[in-house]
């Protein structure tokens, strides 16, 4: 671990020190003592690794040619807090890797080349060392989402939801009014129908504004296909006066209710 510190430029003994020596129970009795002081740990196995009772692994492996080939066996241990979540993440995209971890692990490996070498009669050549590169995990592609345009499934729907909900409020409230009888005490204190209508005039085409500013604005946020193929004053003159036409249209309708 002391050449891990030296490559990494890590101080011995404050960024990178030993931890406990004996049982795997000294370990985890460390961890329970020093909770969330640890990032990282990089567990020796040097007998054998108990597990819980009589299941345990060894840790010394015989191999059957009889070869003078040594093997290391060590177990890194993380802080899973501090591991990227992948929680809210779709299916189809797989987990956030480990940086650190990664990391870690290609230092130990070089670490023990390094240590290995320096045992061997031609120590003084240059040691081995591993440089790696990884990718994401294969995962099967996802047939439900993938390139798949909402404009050209519910294009219809998107473009006459908005519409409507100003149809339905603008029809909702002045009937509300006239149930009320609202429209004939504003004509006692000397508001004539004109005013009265081009008050709700004003107030339907600034809700039909903002609905169609709405629409667009989403519309190039999710990078609908017929945004990017159509200028947006050609899109705004369409959802606009379709929304203008539903607002004339509430205003008719509530007459006659």
């Amino acid at each position: 671990m002391q050449t891990v510190a030296v490559q990494n430029k890590l101080i011995y003994q404050k960024d990178v020190k030993k931890l406990t020596v004996g049982t795997t129970e000294a370990f985890f009795h460390y961890l329970e003592l020093n909770p969330n002081s640890t990032l990282y740990s990089v567990v020796w196995c040097t007998s054998e690794w108990v597990i819980s009772g009589n299941l345990s692994i060894p840790c010394n492996y015989q191999f059957e040619d009889q070869s003078e080939d040594t093997m290391m066996f060590y177990t890194l241990w993380y802080n899973k807090s501090l591991v990227p979540d992948c929680l809210f993440r779709p299916s189809f995209i797989p987990c956030p890797k480990d940086d650190g971890m990664l990391f870690l692990q290609n230092s130990v490996d070089n670490g023990i080349l390094k240590y290995l070498h320096s045992k061997r009669a031609d120590s003084e050549t240059r040691a081995p060392s591993i440089k790696n590169s990884y990718s994401n995990f294969p995962g099967p592609v996802d047939r439900i989402y993938k390139n798949m345009d909402v404009m050209n499934i519910f294009g219809s729907y998107y473009f006459i939801l908005g519409p409507i909900l100003t149809f339905m409020l603008l029809l909702q409230e002045i009937a509300k009014e006239k149930e009320n009888r609202l429209r004939q005490g504003l004509n006692v204190v000397g508001v004539s129908h004109t005013v009265y209508w081009c008050h709700w005039v004003i107030v339907g085409t600034a809700i039909n504004f903002l609905q169609a500013m709405v629409l667009l604005v989403s519309g190039y946020i999710a990078q609908f296909e017929l945004w990017d193929n159509c200028p947006f004053s050609i899109l705004f003159f369409v959802i606009f006066w379709y929304g203008q036409c539903l607002v004339a249209w509430a205003f008719w309708i509530s007459t006659m209710v």
